[in-house]
């Protein structure tokens, strides 16, 4: 069960991050307890001296006493893995929240717009984390990449002859303050290396959308204990 807390001094966010919460659980299948703060301190305090533990914190940061940065930043000792979503009126602190490895950073002005969206991102992640359920006995793989900014980088070279500096680091800034800096740092070449479960790998010659060595670099990294199907002259279906 996933343990989630949502801090805000003003009490009807507080009930807006509730629901969106609700919301995002019955989506996502999961099941979790909510607890719900109006004062950043009584947060810190659990956590800190209590040892609660939570999976994900919807954060304000404009709170009086302890704002929603220093929150994260004081807590990290306590839950390294914690997921954050920040939720603010003040769009000056992304690329603060970046640097501290927030989950999603949501403006309240678009709350309703993103506000469920970064929630089920989260709750879907943490489900993942947690392990396949028993029924998986392997994944297909096909045409897969390291990461989004690889991606990136990749097109920049490709299509436009344009080195990876500055762009790409740039473009890290602004996708982190639009989805999430985990997405920006994610490596998919990672996430693999750490299964146990067995990979059915496809690449395509011709690919344009993926580079076709990606797929190979999945199978090395794994020891070339799975199976790699490399098709020469195939193209990315999309």
């Amino acid at each position: 069960m996933l343990q989630i807390a949502v801090c805000d001094d003003d009490s009807r966010m507080v009930s807006i991050y509730e629901r969106a919460v609700r919301e995002g659980l019955k989506q996502c299948g999961c099941t979790g307890t909510i607890k719900l703060y109006e004062d950043g301190r009584n947060l810190l305090c659990d956590i800190t001296d209590d040892g609660f533990y939570f999976d994900l914190l919807l954060l304000d940061i404009e709170m009086p006493g302890v704002t929603g940065m220093e929150l994260a930043e004081r807590i990290r000792p306590f839950l390294p893995d914690v997921k954050i979503i920040f939720v603010t009126s003040h769009i000056e602190y992304a690329i603060d929240a970046f640097e501290l490895s927030v989950f999603r950073y949501v403006p309240k002005t678009e709350l309703e717009a993103r506000l469920p969206g970064a929630v089920e991102a989260a709750l879907r992640l943490l489900a993942l984390e947690d392990g396949y359920p028993d029924c998986v006995q392997g994944v297909i793989a096909d045409c897969p990449f390291d990461s989004p900014m690889g991606l990136f980088a990749h097109h920049l070279r490709r299509r436009y002859h344009l080195p990876a500096f500055p762009v790409v680091p740039i473009g890290s800034v602004a996708w982190a303050m639009l989805i999430g800096p985990g997405y920006v740092k994610d490596s998919c070449h990672e996430a693999a290396a750490g299964s146990e479960l067995p990979l059915l790998l496809f690449s395509a010659g011709e690919d344009t959308t993926v580079p076709p060595d990606s797929a190979r670099t999945v199978w090395e990294a794994r020891g070339k204990r799975d199976v790699w199907i490399h098709i020469p002259n195939a193209r990315h279906a999309l």
